[in-house]
């Protein structure tokens, strides 16, 4: 996208697609499949607009399977009312496997603008197994995934950039409100640092949090009257059903105002959430067996690591022969050796492109054959591509 921006939005950058104007508006009703493919460097410079992102506003359609990076030197700025690194706003719509890299997402500093890492704002939508790194800052309403949200499901996603904030910084949402578990925040995660007023782990104001974990470095107040900071959640009053979720034990929340570590309220059903070790966060057992987390299709585990959504190491699909993992990096097809022996007979890859390995392979001994003590049984279809630097 670099060298188109430059030739026909040099100073502003992208146009959102469905973008508003001052006269009219032309919202996305359509679908999108990204097929696993990325949009690389992106960027917008575009103040006045009401909402930007990759997409502007979605409608009751489905964007799904796309990854955008942002152009670091530039980010992804503007939307005086909802900023995002792949959409501005969703109303009605469903965004599953995408996810949001590289530079930051600005909310206009000067209103009310809601800004996340991957949508700005959301509502009656459901936002399922998505990701963003980026660090996102903003005045209100502001997330590492989803600035705003009402009645939207937020169900197996991660945010791992640092997030700055006034009111209601959290970081994956600044603000999620819902009636039940099926619209709230589900199995999630958030580990970058959260900054601002009314400041919290993973929500900054939520009405239903379950089965999530904060993994955040600190939670800072750094304005002058910060209140309502939590590892988890910033309220646990009746109002608010917050069930089965956990802090890092070594997570700091404190007003830095003041020089003060704000008193928590820890426990599963607590704003602060129950006590977690380092040890245990990197333990997969945490996640299976506290948590209830999905690693057969959904949520994939190193030693040593956080967890990652699973098509981010063995490609977009289910591995079925109609919808085969696709594979487009190295690591993508070195992963394959997860699947030998004849349990995995029904499984099918296919590459999505060209792979080249000449600097995946850096060792003297070049690569490790797929299947050695145990045989490789599944379905590989190269669909025409080429294995380069073998």
């Amino acid at each position: 996208m670099t060298d188109f921006l430059a030739a026909n939005f040099p100073t502003k950058g992208w146009f959102p697609i469905g973008s508003w104007s001052d006269v009219s508006s032309v919202v996305f009703y359509g679908n999108f499949d990204g097929a696993g493919y990325s949009v690389n460097g992106l960027w917008i410079n575009r103040p006045t607009l009401p909402f930007v992102g990759l997409f502007s506003e979605v409608r009751q359609g489905e964007i799904k399977n796309l990854s955008v990076n942002i152009d670091a030197s530039k980010g992804v700025r503007g939307g005086n009312m909802g900023a995002g690194g792949l959409i501005g706003c969703i109303n009605g719509a469903t965004v599953t496997n995408c996810n949001v890299t590289g530079g930051g997402v600005f909310g206009e500093p000067t209103s009310k603008v809601r800004a996340g890492g991957l949508i700005g704002t959301a509502s009656f939508s459901v936002i399922r197994n998505c990701y963003a790194t980026s660090d996102v800052y903003g005045n209100e309403y502001v997330g590492g995934l989803c600035g705003f949200a009402t009645e939207t499901a937020i169900e197996n996603c991660y945010a791992t950039g640092n997030v700055e904030g006034e009111i209601y910084a959290g970081g994956l949402a600044g603000f999620s409100y819902a009636d039940d578990v099926s619209e709230g925040v589900v199995n999630c995660y958030a580990s970058g640092k959260v900054s601002g007023k009314h400041c919290c782990g993973i929500v900054g104001y939520g009405f239903c949090i379950t089965n999530c974990i904060a993994l955040n470095a600190s939670i800072e107040g750094t304005v002058s009257g910060t209140k309502n900071m939590g590892r988890v959640n910033g309220y646990d009053d009746i109002s608010i059903e917050l069930s089965n979720n956990y802090a890092l034990s070594n997570m700091r929340v404190y007003d830095q105002t003041t020089g003060t570590d704000v008193t928590l309220r820890k426990g599963a059903d607590k704003k602060d959430g129950a006590d977690i070790s380092v040890s245990e966060s990197l333990n997969k057992d945490t996640y299976t067996n506290r948590l209830g987390w999905n690693f057969t299709s959904v949520w994939y585990m190193e030693s040593g690591k956080y967890p990652v959504l699973r098509y981010q190491v063995f490609g977009y699909g289910s591995g079925s022969i109609d919808d085969p993992y696709l594979i487009r990096t190295p690591q993508q097809l070195d992963n394959i050796r997860n699947f030998l022996g004849a349990a995995y007979k029904d499984t099918y890859w296919k590459l999505a492109c060209d792979i080249d390995l000449s600097s995946y392979l850096t060792s003297g001994e070049g690569w490790s054959p797929i299947g050695g003590s145990e045989a490789f049984y599944g379905h590989l279809d190269g669909d025409g591509h080429v294995i380069k630097g073998l």
